[in-house]
């Protein structure tokens, strides 16, 4: 079950949306990877939001890719929104996910320069002898806002768990800042107009509400969903 938020609408750019939580103390409130995106981006310039970005095509090379990718079944257009979400979180905040290979901090940043420097994710990850497992990641909701806008995004969101290092490293080009926050914080009284506004934000307000319901049918993720948004 996954709630789709928005119209039907013509449709946009496939882009993919990831909620990264971690929660190593039990007794404590999840806390949310969430980026200040720069002032010089023409989609939501300066808005506070999860990591994220269009689908490119060597995402969908890295998803059909059995060495790039540990098998995972479903929709290769599917499998590509996830590799997306993967790519554009190293990318934004210089966190890799959904990959058991054990790097270390100087080789992630590695990865994520050569990323900005525009080499295909595909080639990067073979060269690390790095394998994706797309299984961390769950589908949990379909963004398709009618704007009357010419850069209306088609937004898969996808929530994992992250258990490892917390340690951020900006992308300065696209955001200016990247940090850790409960719910709580994100949607503070004293948040800017748009970052109340920002369609990540409105998505992670829906689901608050809907968390419960919403992974009731996913008995493999119940544990991981029950803790993503408390």
């Amino acid at each position: 079950m996954r709630k789709h938020i928005g119209v039907e609408s013509e449709p946009g750019i496939p882009a993919a949306t990831l909620i990264l939580f971690s929660r190593p103390d039990s007794r404590a409130a999840a806390r949310h990877l969430m980026i200040q995106r720069s002032a010089k981006m023409r989609f939501a310039a300066n808005a506070l939001v999860f990591p994220g970005g269009r689908v490119d095509e060597d995402d969908h090379v890295v998803a059909t890719d059995h060495e790039l990718v540990a098998a995972t079944p479903g929709d290769p257009a599917e499998l590509a929104h996830r590799v997306t979400a993967i790519r554009e979180t190293l990318e934004e905040a210089g966190i890799l996910v959904g990959t058991r290979a054990r790097l270390t901090g100087s080789e992630i940043a590695a990865l994520q320069d050569e990323l900005k420097r525009g080499n295909p994710f595909s080639r990067l990850l073979r060269d690390a002898g790095v394998q994706l497992d797309l299984s961390a990641l769950v589908l949990w909701a379909e963004w398709h806002p009618k704007l009357e806008s010419n850069r209306r995004f088609d937004t898969r969101f996808y929530i994992a768990r992250h258990d490892g290092d917390l340690a951020t490293r900006s992308d300065a080009d696209e955001a200016c800042r990247a940090l850790w926050l409960s719910r709580q914080a994100a949607q503070a009284p004293g948040a800017s107009a748009d970052e109340r506004t920002s369609p990540s934000v409105s998505a992670r307000r829906a689901a608050s509400q809907v968390a419960r319901t919403l992974w009731a049918s996913c008995a493999r993720n119940a544990r991981c969903a029950s803790n993503a948004f408390r």
